[in-house]
């Protein structure tokens, strides 16, 4: 049972694939019974993936961190196909999409360094291919990036992993010296700017990508977070250099997509910061926070879709995608009384008893000026006029469904903080940090 989810998300990936080479299914039907799919893989894991238990020669392990990283995959994954206009998703971009999310699987489920790895690369190929079905210049441009991520992080792996004498997460804990010499210190850091790359792609890549290589970010830094070399100064800068060109990127305003995507970035840069607490409740806000971003970032472009006229007068148009891109807009700001707020705020507290008072206060300013921006699209989506007579952004009501079944989701996830963090926060745990 501890593997029915993703045999489930795999099944329909094979089935939405082939369905697009041989179409022996109506199309109309595939996004139903994928999410059907999905929404059953999200209910089994969490009635039995509670279990704490390893299998095939211990390269799979079912923890507290698994059952966080795979339900939140599958929420995203489900909010996805949701809130998508299901007339224009084509059966191979469905497919590539289940497909991302299951090497997502593979990374929260991953007890070595070359699982971790390959899941990472699946879901990011996966996700360039789908943008290829869209967009084939675009993929052509995002393949050689991907690539050299791949090989950033396996060359860093290897090293660790060589160093160690043996590519398992738990050993990387005991075997390596705090003080590292400089070559493995290099590793680390390659493995960290090759993650850091994945997620900065998001908005290019799109959330499974984003999934897969957040979760392997987490992972391999509660591995090594005894390791105060690469946590000293460079992680902590990095955070703080993200806050900071997410706000100053936010005052130029344009489109949704951009706003959304420095929102993101913002967010981005307190997850990487609950990395530098290095402690168990450190990583357990930044693993729950980077729920929160999942979802989010999931649910915001699709729900925005296609508006060729602007944020302008969005919520006259359609008051179901506006509702979905205005809380996940909110959620990403940081703007409470959203999860995101709440997640924000956790990294901040465990920041403070780091003694790192200076990012949290790069952290706070920032997501003050963020919430200057977002607030001034936001009255353009309620309260300003399109100026013109335009046809309704979805007439799809299913899709218009979806948006709002996806903001909702995400409403819920604040009322049910407490408990969410309390696994993250075991999620923390089972890596092995104190």
């Amino acid at each position: 049972m501890l593997v029915v989810p993703d045999a489930l998300v795999a099944l329909a990936a094979v089935v939405c694939l082939l369905n697009h080479r041989y179409p022996l299914l109506p199309r109309r039907w595939l996004p139903a019974a994928a999410a059907l799919l999905v929404l059953a893989a999200l209910v089994v894991e969490l009635v039995v993936g509670g279990t704490i238990v390893s299998l095939f020669g211990g390269g799979f392990n079912q923890d507290r961190f698994a059952l966080f990283g795979t339900s939140a995959l599958l929420l995203a994954a489900l909010l996805v196909i949701l809130a998508s206009d299901w007339e224009g998703l084509g059966s191979g971009t469905l497919g590539l999409i289940l497909l991302g999310c299951f090497g997502g699987l593979v990374v929260a489920s991953a007890a070595d360094l070359v699982g971790v790895w390959a899941g990472v690369q699946l879901a990011v190929l996966a996700s360039v291919a789908a943008v290829g079905q869209r967009d084939p210049s675009a993929a052509r441009r995002l393949l050689p990036l991907a690539g050299a991520m791949a090989a950033l992080a396996a060359i860093g792996m290897a090293l660790l992993a060589g160093d160690a004498g043996s590519e398992r997460l738990v050993t990387l804990q005991t075997a390596l010296s705090a003080q590292l010499p400089l070559p493995l210190a290099i590793a680390v850091l390659l493995v960290l700017a090759a993650l850091l790359v994945a997620l900065a792609a998001g908005p290019w890549l799109g959330p499974m990508a984003v999934g897969a290589a957040g979760l392997a970010l987490l992972k391999f830094g509660g591995s090594v977070a005894a390791l105060g070399t690469a946590w000293a100064v460079l992680v902590p800068a990095l955070a703080a250099l993200a806050m900071l060109l997410a706000a100053i990127g936010s005052l130029a305003g344009g489109p949704g997509r951009r706003i959304l995507g420095w929102a993101g970035l913002l967010q981005l840069g307190w997850i990487v910061a609950g990395l530098a607490g290095g402690s168990r409740l450190a990583l357990g806000a930044g693993l729950f926070l980077f729920g929160v971003y999942l979802a989010a970032s999931a649910v915001g472009p699709v729900a925005l879709g296609e508006t060729p006229h602007g944020l302008a007068g969005l919520a006259e148009r359609s008051p179901a995608r506006a509702a979905g891109f205005s809380v996940s807009l909110l959620s990403l700001a940081g703007i409470p009384p959203l999860a995101g707020f709440f997640g924000e705020f956790a990294v901040g507290s465990q920041l403070v008893r780091g003694g790192l008072f200076w990012l949290v206060a790069i952290g706070f300013f920032s997501s003050a000026v963020m919430a200057f921006s977002v607030l001034r699209d936001l009255r353009l989506v309620f309260l300003a006029s399109a100026g013109e007579v335009v046809a309704p952004v979805a007439r799809n009501r299913l899709a218009a469904g979806g948006a709002a079944t996806a903001a909702a989701v995400l409403i819920a996830y604040t009322f049910f903080a407490n408990p969410i963090s309390g696994l993250a926060v075991q999620g923390a745990a089972a890596l092995g940090l104190r």
